[in-house]
């Protein structure tokens, strides 16, 4: 293995230590990024990975200094993510840079965007559903309405429910029950923010005056 050269900058703008495990040796791998340097008519942006059984340099370029870092931030996923032996915060073969979808065209960009943030909706809405049920069981037994379909419900009801909601979250602020008042807390937030698509949300808002209104983070501490 031959001497690699140093980046020509001193000091790097980012630094990501990771951990190398392959069953007979234990070290960090540390990433290093340095600031784009502005050219003619790019940018470039060093890089380096030490740890890996192969040390990486090198300098990604762009069309501007965002870019160029972008580049950089792909190249260095795609380095680490050929070695299984890497872990990142106890995750083994976890790297912690996120794909960043490589630029094509507008329209291909923003078809391959909504796959992905569909997706990820599906995912994070499986995610969310043994916590949901658990907020409404919750919700239930402390004695408020339903609210699994906000859109059907008149804004007086809506209006209702905001106050019911912030009444019990102050009860149970007074009497210290964590618990009951983050459930009338999440209820009056969500609540709230239907009633706030709703036209005439101002003059609602301003005839329930502070009864809607929970208390802000001084009163709870007072």
């Amino acid at each position: 293995m031959g001497d690699v050269e140093e980046p020509r900058q001193p000091e790097p703008m980012t630094l990501r230590t990771l951990q190398w495990d392959d069953g007979e040796q234990q070290h960090d791998v540390v990433v290093r990024l340095w600031p784009p340097v502005p050219c003619d008519d790019h940018a470039d942006c060093e890089f380096a990975i030490d740890g890996l059984p192969e040390p990486v340099r090198n300098t990604a370029h762009g069309i501007d200094s965002l870019q160029a870092i972008v580049s950089a931030l792909t190249a260095i996923r795609y380095h680490l993510a050929t070695h299984r032996e890497i872990s990142f915060l106890g995750e083994r073969g976890w790297h912690g840079i996120p794909l960043i979808v490589p630029l094509i065209d507008p329209d291909e960009d923003r078809y391959v965007e909504r796959m992905v943030e569909t997706e990820l909706e599906h995912f994070f809405d499986i995610v969310s559903r043994p916590q949901k049920r658990r907020a409404a069981a919750l919700a239930e037994e402390y004695g408020l309405r339903p609210f699994e379909q906000p859109h059907a419900l008149s804004s007086d009801v809506l209006a209702e429910m905001l106050l019911e909601a912030a009444s019990g979250a102050r009860a149970s602020r007074d009497e210290e029950d964590e618990i009951r008042a983050y459930v009338f807390e999440e209820r009056h937030g969500a609540v709230a923010a239907e009633l706030r698509k709703r036209p005439g949300h101002e003059q609602i808002f301003a005839r329930l005056g502070e009864a809607s209104r929970l208390p802000d983070a001084e009163d709870r501490r007072s």
